[in-house]
């Protein structure tokens, strides 16, 4: 995945809403990317860090999987010690 890009937002229903949980992958994968950029890391290197696969890293990224609490926490643990705002 280009460390660029991002996911965008589902489609928006008809009644004006998004699928919650489609949204909320897509917010998770913006945050993740703009802390990892902001912290000069690849996916790899972040991965890595935080202990989990890059495989999972780059589903999380692209908005195909939910992540447990357990791997954001890793997740976030790595970002902060790289010096994530």
């Amino acid at each position: 995945m280009d460390n660029q890009s991002a996911e965008h937002l589902p489609t928006m229903s008809p009644d004006g809403t998004y699928p919650a949980a489609e949204a909320m992958r897509a917010m998770m994968a913006r945050k993740i990317i703009a802390a990892r950029n902001a912290v000069g890391l690849t996916q790899a290197a972040l991965a890595r860090k935080a202990g989990i696969r890059v495989e999972t890293l780059n589903r999380l990224e692209k908005a195909k999987h939910t992540p447990d609490l357990a791997t954001m926490h890793k997740i976030n643990r790595a970002l902060d010690a790289a010096g994530a705002p």
